[in-house]
C-alpha cells in the first residue's frame, strides 16, 4: 500500500547525483591502480596480521608477507581486516533486504532518477544507458517472501507496479542481488598502523544512496590527514590517525543517524508518523532553499 505522500520534484538543472555502474567503477579503480608503481596482488586475502616494531606484518593466503606502516581496511561490511584487528562492531538488523537488478524499460527514463516511499519499503529507479534502469528495492523480509520468483515476468511486473508503471513495462536484464540490510558501526576506526574506511567502518541503510559517497569521503579525509602530518610522524602513527577518525565521524555518524531515523519513520503506520511524512514532504517540495541546500550537499559528497 502506498503511504499517500506528496511528490518532491527537482528541476532538470538541479543534478543531485551521477549514477555509475559498479562494474565500471571497479574497472576504473583497477586501471588507476595498475598505472601506479605500487606492488599489486589480486585475488588474495589476508590470513593474519600483527604489529611488529611499529609496523603491520601481514601474511596473505598465498604465503607471501607484506610489511607496512599503514594498513587501510576497505574490504566491506564483513571486513576480515577489522576482525583480525580485534575490532568489534555494533550491528542493527533492519530485518529487510535490498533487491538490486537492472531492467529494460518500455518508456524512456529521460535520465531522471525516481524514488518511492511506501509502507512496503523504498523503491528507487536509477537511470542507465540504453533505456535501462537499475533498481534498488528495500523491503522487509516478510514482504520479500511474498514476491514472485525473481527471474519471472511476474516479478518484473511487481517492480513496475510498485513504481506506478511510470516507465511502462519492465524486462529483467541482469542477475538479481538480495542484500541483508544492517547498520554496522565499528567500535573504532583506527588503531596503530590501521585505518578502516567505507563499509568496513560504517554501513548504513541505502535509502539515501549515500554509502559510497561516505566511503569516498573517508578516502579524502584520510589522505588529507596523512599528507598534512608532520615530518616526524609516521603513516601509522595513531595520533595522526585519530585526526582522521574525528574528521570522518562528523559526517558518518550524522548520516547513519539520519538514515536510521528515516527508516524508522517510514516503517511506521501510526497517524502521527503519517502526518509527519506528509507535512515534511510537502514543506520540502515547496522550499526552494531546502532543495538548493540538498543539491549543494549532494554535489559536495
Amino acid at each position: 500500500a502506498d503511504t499517500g505522500l506528496p511528490s518532491i520534484h527537482f528541476s532538470r538543472g538541479m543534478a543531485l547525483a551521477h549514477i555509475v555502474e559498479h562494474r565500471r567503477l571497479m574497472s576504473a579503480l583497477t586501471d588507476a591502480v595498475v598505472e601506479t608503481d605500487v606492488v599489486r596482488k589480486f585475488g588474495v586475502v589476508i590470513d593474519s596480521m600483527a604489529n611488529d616494531k611499529n609496523k603491520r606484518d601481514v601474511v596473505l593466503n598465498d604465503g607471501s608477507r607484506i610489511e607496512a606502516d599503514l594498513v587501510v581496511a576497505a574490504d566491506g561490511r564483513q571486513s576480515s581486516v577489522r576482525q583480525l584487528a580485534g575490532i568489534g562492531a555494533v550491528v542493527k538488523d533492519y530485518r529487510s533486504v535490498g533487491i538490486v537488478a537492472n531492467f529494460d524499460c518500455e518508456i524512456p527514463h529521460a535520465n531522471i532518477a525516481r524514488q518511492w516511499f511506501t509502507s512496503a519499503g523504498v523503491l528507487a529507479y536509477l537511470p542507465l544507458p540504453k533505456q535501462q534502469i537499475s533498481i534498488v528495492w528495500s523491503v522487509t523480509e516478510a514482504f520479500a517472501s511474498t514476491l514472485p520468483p525473481r527471474d519471472s515476468p511476474a516479478f518484473a511486473e511487481a517492480v513496475a507496479s510498485a513504481g506506478h508503471h511510470t516507465l511502462g513495462s519492465l524486462s529483467l536484464k541482469s542477475a538479481i542481488d538480495e542484500i541483508p540490510l544492517k547498520r554496522i558501526t565499528a567500535d573504532r576506526v583506527v588503531a596503530p598502523g590501521l585505518a578502516l574506511i567505507g563499509d568496513a567502518a560504517h554501513a548504513i541503510h541505502p535509502l539515501a544512496g549515500q554509502g559510497v559517497n561516505l566511503g569516498f569521503g573517508d578516502v579524502r579525509r584520510l589522505v588529507d590527514v596523512l599528507v598534512g602530518r608532520s615530518a616526524l610522524a609516521g603513516l601509522g602513527d595513531v595520533a595522526v590517525l585519530r585526526r582522521y577518525a574525528r574528521a570522518q565521524a562528523e559526517t558518518t555518524v550524522a548520516m547513519g543517524e539520519a538514515t536510521d531515523r528515516l527508516h524508522t519513520l517510514f516503517s511506521r503506520n501510526d497517524n502521527v508518523s503519517k502526518w509527519v511524512r506528509r507535512s515534511g514532504f510537502s514543506w520540502f517540495d515547496q522550499s526552494s532553499l531546502a532543495k538548493r541546500l540538498a543539491t549543494e550537499y549532494a554535489a559536495q559528497s
